[in-house]
């Protein structure tokens, strides 16, 4: 081997030397930015764990506060409306719903006497107060009197007047005299039903007063409505039946209206026949677990859940 060939040499392994050299130092600044790109990839998932562990808890706790927030004003509109309840339930019972109280207990007593039902397959509930929730209010309705039988539900409320009453008369059907009820009545309403009342009760012997009074039928027309919900965990469709008593204290009364429901009676015997006729001619619906259940739903769905079988 001569020098030229030994320089060439030289020189070749010192490139590859270099090279190799190279090599590991790339390698090596490449080792060691992966060691330092995947501490930063882990600090930055711990930060990001973190970032998020503080943001979920900060919107549990909003969310907490506004929960407990939603709660109170809840059951402030709670309270508020039992002691609506409460103060209505003092005053709201009237010697006429007393009566029909006593005329429903008085038949019951007599249907078990008489060996036609058992004490538990007739239940009253008087002075119901039906609550109703929409948009985070809450109303009720009043119904003087809930009686659960085998063959469904009966809402009967009680309307108490002092003289003569037209139910559900109209212009047209007053004819020859309604030049009396013009006033009561806008050029415009010819058709609606109105039930006027001949008031005696605070007038002598000459005069008389004529008043138009409320829709008698919407508070248990109502009372309809809000039962559905309740109820319709154990009813089935057409078992809520609306019955609309009218104590006129022995004066006349007539039924001008055709409207079909509610049923409208104004005296108690009628009414009694009616609950028997139903009991005795239709098919039996609830058994006396149903009825209990029912007793259950409904008295728990008044927020006061004091409601009991027996008269104020």
């Amino acid at each position: 081997m001569d020098v030229n060939d030994f320089l060439n040499y030289y020189v070749l392994g010192v490139i590859i030397i270099g090279l190799v050299l190279v090599v590991f130092g790339l390698m090596f600044f490449l080792y060691r930015n992966k060691k330092a790109n995947e501490k930063m990839l882990r600090e930055l998932e711990v930060e990001a764990v973190s970032t998020l562990d503080k943001v979920e808890n900060e919107y549990k706790h909003r969310e907490k506060e506004q929960r407990e927030k939603v709660k109170k004003d809840y059951e402030k509109k709670v309270d508020d409306f039992k002691a609506y309840v409460h103060d209505m339930e003092k005053i709201s019972r009237t010697t006429s719903e007393v009566k029909t109280y006593h005329i429903l207990s008085n038949l019951k007593e007599k249907l078990v006497t008489d060996g036609k039902l058992k004490p538990s397959e007739m239940i009253i509930l008087p002075k119901v107060f039906l609550p109703s929730k929409s948009e985070g209010d809450i109303s009720a309705v009043k119904v003087g009197h809930i009686v659960l039988l085998k063959t469904g539900i009966y809402l009967i409320d009680t309307k108490e007047f002092y003289g003569n009453v037209l139910y559900g008369i109209t212009k047209e059907k007053a004819k020859d005299f309604s030049f009396l009820l013009n006033d009561l009545f806008p050029p415009e309403q010819k058709e609606t039903e109105k039930t006027i009342v001949f008031d005696n009760k605070q007038v002598n012997q000459t005069g008389l007063k004529v008043i138009a009074v409320e829709n008698p039928a919407k508070r248990v027309m109502d009372g309809v409505d809000y039962l559905h919900p309740i109820a319709e965990k154990h009813t089935v469709p057409g078992t809520i039946t609306p019955i609309l008593f009218v104590d006129h204290h022995g004066n006349q009364f007539i039924n001008h209206s055709n409207d079909s429901t509610p049923y409208v009676f104004d005296e108690l015997e009628t009414l009694t026949k009616f609950l028997v006729k139903h009991l005795e001619e239709c098919d039996p619906i609830y058994t006396e677990e149903d009825l209990e259940k029912l007793r259950h739903s409904i008295e728990n769905a008044g927020v006061d859940k004091r409601i009991t079988e027996q008269p104020v």
